[in-house]
């Protein structure tokens, strides 16, 4: 696609053995429930060996963990706003950040602000009067 932007060969091959491992992992959760079909899947994705061999897959909490996340901002229990922010961020930076937001700020328009609340990781509510 001449719109898309350009990968790397390492970037491709990076992509497919990411994907590579997913359908492994995905090939032996499904064992159980269709132990036939997944064999032969098994075998189609290059796997040697029987899949009643095969250990089940890990889980890994660092491969888990999201370095950005994204927070929606209420405002009187509405959606007013979304910010993107690190992972690490604290609540009181999550709540400056909030009270900036143009979107939030058009919202508050000069009322008071009676309570912001910070759910860490979720949401901030912004009440006002």
């Amino acid at each position: 696609d001449e719109g898309s932007a350009e990968t790397t060969t390492g970037d491709r091959g990076e992509t497919l053995a990411v994907v590579r491992e997913a359908l492994g992992a995905l090939v032996r959760m499904l064992a159980p429930f269709a132990p036939h079909t997944c064999e032969e899947l098994w075998e189609q994705i290059g796997e040697s060996g029987g899949l009643a061999d095969a250990q089940w897959p890990v889980w890994d909490a660092q491969v888990a963990q999201a370095d950005e996340l994204v927070i929606p901002i209420q405002v009187n229990g509405k959606v007013r706003a979304r910010l993107t922010v690190a992972a690490g961020t604290t609540d009181a930076e999550l709540e400056r950040l909030s009270l900036a937001d143009p979107a939030v700020q058009h919202q508050i328009d000069g009322r008071a602000v009676r309570k912001v609340v910070v759910a860490r990781g979720r949401l901030v509510n912004v009440v006002v009067q």
